[in-house]
């Protein structure tokens, strides 16, 4: 949302402005299509001639929006620039697969993953590129690997998950790695959330919330959360929050000893208003005041 407008790209391939105050659609922009990501072979299965579909491919990219201008990830493999008020595009840039990253901004640049495994750095006025970072790839299946989780902007540095079992500090101006960590082998998904020196972020297989030092990417601690952690976590009053598809929430103090429990798989979250608002998996929307830890 920005300004009197949302925007929101939906599965029939539009990327959608709306009125905020009337809802009256303003205007919208149809992609080369929106679709969840496929692979052949996929977990060793036989090839088929249809592609299977990714189950846990569960976003399509969201949009950011800047001076004026929408950027957007697409399953037709394309970034986009929108003119704001009008929809129009001011550029499009082709990566090597699909994009259901959601975009960051880094100084001038435009940030983004794509399925194809790599970082893009792209200049915002021009959509010209100005870096690309290569995680591992295996296209045989590649349902395996690539990068499905958005990038996040701290400082100098780009942090970002990979679907290739490492979180990745890269440098924001040229792209060059700064250091990497190890998951041993598992997903990561989720995007970050920095805390002073500290950046959080979960893990898939391994199912943990992890705390490393963004300056060297060493572990500071680890919690467990015992099943497929996607959401990215939020730090919010020296608490970390973060939620699991076990359908819990998970409100770490600093001895990471304070688990709330809400009973569905969590979808989504965001806070607002001294609130952490949670919509879960059945399309209900929980509100958790952190101060008198309940929820309704």
């Amino acid at each position: 949302m920005a300004g009197d407008s949302v925007y929101f790209l939906s599965r029939d391939g539009r990327r959608h402005a709306l009125n905020t105050t009337t809802g009256a659609p303003l205007w919208s922009f149809r992609t080369g299509g929106e679709a969840s990501f496929s692979a052949h072979g996929m977990f060793g299965m036989e090839l088929t001639a249809t592609p299977v579909r990714d189950p846990w491919d569960l976003f399509l990219s969201s949009p950011l929006v800047h001076d004026g201008q929408v950027y957007f990830g697409s399953s037709d493999q394309c970034v986009y620039a929108l003119d704001a008020r009008s929809g129009k595009p001011v550029w499009v840039f082709k990566t090597g697969g699909m994009v259901h990253s959601s975009p960051a901004l880094a100084g001038a640049s435009i940030v983004v993953g794509s399925w194809d495994g790599a970082v893009y750095a792209l200049d915002a006025a021009s959509g010209e590129q100005r870096w690309r970072f290569q995680t591992q790839t295996e296209q045989k299946s590649s349902i395996m690997l690539g990068i499905q989780a958005s990038p996040r902007v701290h400082g100098d540095s780009v942090y970002i998950s990979s679907r290739d079992g490492y979180f990745y500090a890269l440098d924001a101006a040229t792209g060059k790695q700064n250091w990497r960590y190890d998951a041993q082998g598992s997903w990561i998904v989720s995007a970050a959330a920095f805390d002073g020196a500290t950046v959080y972020f979960g893990t898939s297989d391994t199912g943990l919330l992890l705390a490393l030092d963004q300056r060297t990417g060493k572990e500071r601690f680890r919690f467990s959360t015992a099943v497929w952690t996607f959401a990215a976590p939020l730090v919010v009053d020296g608490m970390l929050v973060g939620a699991s598809m076990k359908g819990q929430l998970h409100a770490l103090d600093a001895a990471l000893e304070h688990v709330k429990r809400l009973g569905a798989f969590v979808a989504s979250r965001l806070w607002h208003d001294g609130q952490l608002i949670v919509a879960n998996s059945n399309g209900e929307e929980l509100f958790f005041d952190t101060v008198r830890n309940d929820h309704r």
